[in-house]
């Protein structure tokens, strides 16, 4: 019993010890966009998996590939976990070639606010969906990988009228395949 105290307690420690220093760990600078992209930022809510939290915003970013393309459709391009935009930038610049492409850096990622409410698929996905109603985005194209598949999926569920199609690479399963059947998890 002793010795099962002792692992909880480090476990703890040493969780406590990552969140302080990230906390206090200044960010870094922001890089230049890619070749092609553009940075952009957005103002959102802080969106819960069924709500949201009034009192926090948090700082959406995303980058702009081929905005001029946007008379084929917009693709949104979802990272995995970990990730950020910029690791969609060699698929974004070539889709970029005719069509416009948001790579975003899913909050809690990248760019984004670093620590938010609720980390879950269904909340990212209401972060998506908020960014297509303010950018006046009817319908897109959803490219996810790994983590942002999952979250490209759960938009499709939650209202499958603004997705056009779904392309998933190295796409996570359905959640009650993932042993909890818990989206929350």
């Amino acid at each position: 019993a002793v010795r099962r105290w002792f692992w909880v307690l480090l476990y703890g420690g040493l969780v406590a010890a990552s969140q302080l220093y990230q906390f206090y760990t200044p960010a870094a600078p922001v890089a230049p966009a890619p070749a092609g992209g553009e940075h952009r930022t957005l103002e959102t809510p802080a969106f819960l998996a069924d709500g949201v939290e009034p009192a926090r915003r948090v700082k959406l970013a995303y980058t702009l590939y081929g905005a001029g393309q946007s008379q084929n459709g917009t693709v949104i391009a979802l990272h995995g976990s970990p990730g950020r935009s910029e690791d969609q930038s060699r698929v974004a610049r070539a889709l970029a070639q005719r069509y416009q492409v948001l790579a975003l850096d899913a909050p809690g990622f990248g760019r984004s606010s670093a620590f938010i409410p609720d980390y879950s698929i269904r909340a990212h996905a209401r972060y998506v969906l908020y960014l297509m109603d303010e950018l006046g985005l009817p319908r897109v194209y959803l490219y996810g990988h790994s983590m942002g598949s999952g979250v490209a999926q759960e938009i499709a569920r939650i209202a499958p009228d603004r997705v056009r199609a779904i392309a998933i690479y190295g796409g996570i399963g359905i959640q009650v395949g993932e042993g909890s059947g818990d989206y929350y998890i």
